[in-house]
C-alpha cells in the first residue's frame, strides 16, 4: 500500500486491548505471544511552519488567544470517509516487519518546523499492570491520537453482592482515533462512528411503515450514535478522573462542540443494548480486503531461494535482545551488542 510510514502506527493487540505500543529497535520475535501486531493508519499531523523574523519580533504573550477562535487543524470527517471509501482502511493487519514508524517525539520549538509524525509513549503502555492511583492515570499520554476499546455491560444475577447491578466486559477490536488539540467531542463521536459504521447493519427505511417490535424496543433508532464515549483507564474498565472508591467506570463525554481536551488517551466505546444485540454484526469484526502486496508476499515464502541467499542471511550482523546481555570484560557489565558470523575455509 502506497501509505507513507509517517502516517503508521504499530501496536500489538491481544483480543480486545492494546497491549502494548512497541518501539522502534524491538525486534518482531520479542512480540506476538499472545497477540498480534496490527497497523493503523493515523491522519498526518498537522505541519508547524517555522516563523519568519517578523513575525519572532512582533509575537506577544496574547498570541495563544487567536487559537481559541475556532482555527482548526484537525482532519474534517469527509475527508477520512472518502479514504475509507476509496479502500483505506483505518485497521491494516499486515503481517511484515515494517520500517522505524513508531518513532519518539520530536523536541521542537515554536521557531523549528515539525515533521510529520505520530509520538507515543515507550512500550510501557501494556495493561498488564494497572493501577488507581491517580500518578498512574497520567502516565499514558498520546499525541494526536486516543485508544478506544469496545465495551458493553453485562448483567449480574448476584447484583446484590457488588456495588452495581452490571459489570463491563471489553469485546472487539480496539480503534485509534484521530485526536488533536483542537479536536471536539462531536469530531470524537464522528471519528469513531467513521470505523466502527461497518460493524452496525444500516437504520430502516422510514417510509416503510412495518410493525416490527424489535425496532420498536431499540432505543438506538432514537439515538445519533447507537453508543456512548468514557474516559477509561487503559485497562478499560475504571475512570481516568474519578477516585476508585466511587465506582464509575468512567466519565462520559457529551457529543458537543467542546474541545475534548485530552483528559484521558483511553476511551471506552460503551454500545447501547438494543443496539448491541439487533444492529451489531459481529462477522464484520475480522472483514478485510487483501492488498496485491500479500500475495506477492506469500509467494515469495514459497518460492524457493538460493544458497548465496541463505548465507548472506546466515552471516549479517545480529542485534542482541536484552534477554541476551553480553558481558563486556571493560565495563565489567552486561551491555547490549551486536554479533555475526563468519564462514571460513580452512
Amino acid at each position: 500500500a502506497n501509505i507513507p510510514v509517517e502516517e503508521l502506527l504499530i501496536v500489538e493487540v491481544s483480543g480486545p486491548i492494546v497491549k502494548s505500543l512497541p518501539r522502534d529497535d524491538q525486534k518482531i520475535r520479542s512480540l506476538l505471544i499472545p497477540g498480534s501486531l496490527f497497523l493503523y493508519q493515523l491522519p498526518p499531523p498537522p505541519l508547524i511552519q517555522p516563523m519568519t523574523e517578523e513575525e519572532e519580533n512582533s509575537s506577544t504573550p496574547l498570541h495563544s488567544q487567536g487559537n481559541s477562535n475556532g482555527s482548526r487543524e484537525s482532519l474534517d470527517l469527509p475527508d477520512i470517509q472518502r479514504a475509507v471509501i476509496k479502500g483505506i482502511q483505518p485497521v491494516q493487519s499486515i503481517a511484515q516487519n515494517s520500517p522505524k514508524i513508531n518513532g519518539q517525539p520530536p523536541q521542537v520549538t515554536s521557531s523549528v518546523p515539525r515533521s510529520p509524525s505520530h509520538s507515543r509513549s515507550p512500550s510501557n503502555a501494556s495493561i498488564a499492570n494497572t493501577t488507581s492511583s491517580e500518578s498512574s492515570r497520567m502516565v499514558d499520554r498520546f499525541e494526536h491520537f486516543v485508544i478506544g476499546v469496545h465495551r458493553k455491560m453485562n448483567l449480574m444475577d448476584v447484583y446484590f453482592l457488588s456495588s452495581q447491578k452490571s459489570r463491563p466486559s471489553l469485546f472487539g477490536t480496539p480503534i485509534i482515533i484521530p485526536c488533536s488539540d483542537t479536536t471536539t467531542n462531536q469530531e470524537l463521536y464522528q471519528f469513531v462512528w467513521t470505523q466502527i459504521s461497518r460493524l452496525v447493519s444500516p437504520l430502516p427505511p422510514s417510509e416503510l411503515k412495518v410493525t416490527n417490535h424489535a425496532q420498536d424496543c431499540d432505543d438506538s433508532l432514537g439515538y445519533e450514535y447507537p453508543f456512548m464515549l468514557k474516559e477509561v483507564q487503559k485497562d478499560g474498565f475504571l475512570c481516568a478522573r474519578c477516585p476508585w472508591y466511587r465506582f464509575c467506570r468512567g466519565c462520559k463525554v457529551e457529543c458537543n462542540s467542546e474541545l475534548y481536551g485530552k483528559g484521558s488517551s483511553f476511551l471506552a466505546i460503551d454500545w447501547e443494548a438494543t443496539a448491541l444485540h439487533l444492529r451489531y454484526q459481529a462477522t464484520q469484526e475480522k472483514f478485510y480486503e487483501e492488498h496485491s502486496s500479500v500475495a506477492e508476499s506469500r509467494q515469495k515464502q514459497t518460492e524457493p531461494i538460493d544458497l548465496d541467499t541463505c548465507l548472506q542471511a546466515f552471516t549479517k550482523w545480529e542485534e542482541l535482545d536484552e534477554d541476551e546481555l553480553y558481558y563486556c570484560s571493560k565495563c565489567k557489565k552486561h551491555c547490549l551488542a551486536a554479533k555475526k558470523l563468519d564462514i571460513w575455509r580452512l
